[in-house]
């Protein structure tokens, strides 16, 4: 991780044009600690019930685990994962560099999908680090039938060596960083379902930065689906390999993203936007190493 990067990781409040959502009410919350306590939460998750897991700061492998993907555990419930907590969850620090999962050479799988019309588990991932994870993070909330109602939320994230994948219908980033991520896209998010009733419908991003990618930036949409729409603001996508951001929508119209405040070198969209960017910049970030100025 290159230390330039780190000033990017401001968690300053700022308000967000659209809020974002709460996920549903809860039914139990556990304290981790350990990977196997990890992996008994999510085995709840597996068996249809809601969960909220706290982790208590420190660094924890995946390799082997329930969210290891080599291993595929898929439940259908909320899954909320919290990292930041003292030993025994009863305080938090607002600080993602204290709770760090990591799956060297390998990836990580987040699922709550399964191949149901009931399929309606959401996802949310809040205050914590995924380090050097080069197969990268994948969240789905999408089992076989799209239900209206599917979210993955993101906050105060930093995806460090890790590219993310996200399949949902509706997506939330707010606080999020995504660094010297490998692969083709460091921040992909679009509908995978064989039936594409609902798809991929909102994506909200505020304060979200992409940086150093070693192919595109921030990948959003596939040419299947046409009925998805983008607000971004107060966010910068720069250094990537090929393009900082590709938007992608099937038909012959526009594609409805509203970019604002933001700063990026190149956009590549296969349809015309509907809106034309507002004070966007595309002038170099100048990242600097806050240890040496």
């Amino acid at each position: 991780m290159q230390a330039c990067l780190r000033i990017c990781f401001r968690l300053a409040a700022t308000v967000f044009v659209v809020l974002l959502p709460a996920l549903k009410a809860h039914a139990e919350v556990r304290c981790v600690d350990t990977v196997p306590e990890l992996n008994g939460a999510i085995s709840a998750v597996v068996n249809s019930e809601d969960m909220e897991i706290r982790l208590v700061q420190g660094t924890y492998d995946l390799t082997g685990s329930s969210l290891d993907s080599a291993v595929g555990s898929y439940g259908t419930a909320d899954l909320v994962i919290k990292g930041g907590y003292n030993a025994n969850c009863v305080s938090q620090i607002a600080d993602a560099r204290l709770t760090v999962l990591t799956r060297p050479e390998g990836g990580v799988e987040i699922r709550t999908a399964g191949i149901d019309d009931e399929s309606t588990g959401d996802i949310g991932i809040h205050n914590l680090t995924f380090r050097d994870v080069p197969d990268g993070v994948s969240m789905n909330t999408v089992g076989f039938t799209p239900q209206s109602d599917q979210i993955v939320n993101l906050s105060r994230v930093w995806f460090d060596e890790a590219p993310v994948v996200i399949s949902s219908v509706d997506v939330f980033a707010t606080h999020v960083l995504v660094a010297d991520a490998p692969g083709t896209c460091a921040m992909r998010i679009y509908d995978y379902s064989p039936l594409q009733f609902v798809g991929l419908s909102y994506v909200g991003l505020s304060q979200v930065t992409i940086a150093n990618s070693a192919g595109d930036g921030l990948c959003v949409g596939t040419t299947f689906n046409d009925a998805w729409r983008m607000v971004m603001q107060n966010s910068i996508v720069w250094g990537s390999q090929d393009d900082d951001i590709v938007l992608s929508k099937a038909g012959n119209g526009s594609i409805d993203a509203a970019l604002t405040h933001s700063t990026y070198a190149t956009l590549s969209t296969n349809l015309p936007l509907a809106s034309s960017p507002v004070a966007t910049l595309n002038s170099d970030p100048q990242f600097v190493n806050p240890a040496i100025g």
